[in-house]
């Protein structure tokens, strides 16, 4: 075998064997996002059984915003919050883009721009940030932060959102 066969099959073989973790954490990053997603579609849906099927119920979130020029923090349960979904009547639709991931272990963050619609309607944008846990069960979200901020919004780069579409057929903005 030649020095230069030797190099390319050398390369090759690092190439493949480096290259696994970072496929891996592709996919887990992927499976990371769905987990959020689903979220988002069980809001959507106002869906508690299929929210608490991805979400720690005894997790934590909080939102920052300004009101009346006063900064307001909000804190709720996960189980308070799911709670209330089945008697809403409003509709709700989150979205998220870009979404990016950190990954250590058997926890992850998950920060992405979002926007928000209330009954159809733009309400507000910010940034989520998403905490999670792999359990025995998956990765589930443990709670997170968001903000609030209802002007000088971003437009979407994901366009005008589809009501008519169901939850479950919207793709996260990956």
């Amino acid at each position: 075998m030649t020095f230069s066969s030797r190099l390319v099959l050398g390369t090759a073989f690092s190439l493949a064997v480096l290259g696994a973790p970072v496929r891996a954490e592709q996919d887990e990053s992927a499976k990371i996002v769905a987990i959020v997603q689903t979220f988002f579609d069980a809001m959507a849906q106002r869906d508690p059984a299929m929210a608490l099927k991805v979400v720690l119920p005894e997790g934590r979130f909080s939102s920052v915003r300004e009101e009346g020029g006063k900064r307001v923090n909000r804190s709720f349960s996960n189980q308070e919050d799911i709670g209330k979904w089945a008697k809403r009547t409003d509709t709700y639709l989150e979205r998220m883009w870009s979404p990016e991931v950190r990954l250590h272990g058997h926890m992850a963050v998950v920060t992405a721009p979002y926007d928000f619609y209330l009954n159809g309607t733009f309400s507000h944008c910010g940034i989520d940030v998403f905490e999670l846990l792999e359990t025995a069960d998956g990765w589930r979200i443990s709670g997170g932060v968001y903000t609030v901020q209802k002007a000088a919004c971003p437009p979407s780069p994901l366009g005008p959102p589809e009501f008519d579409a169901p939850p479950g057929a919207r793709k996260p903005g990956v």
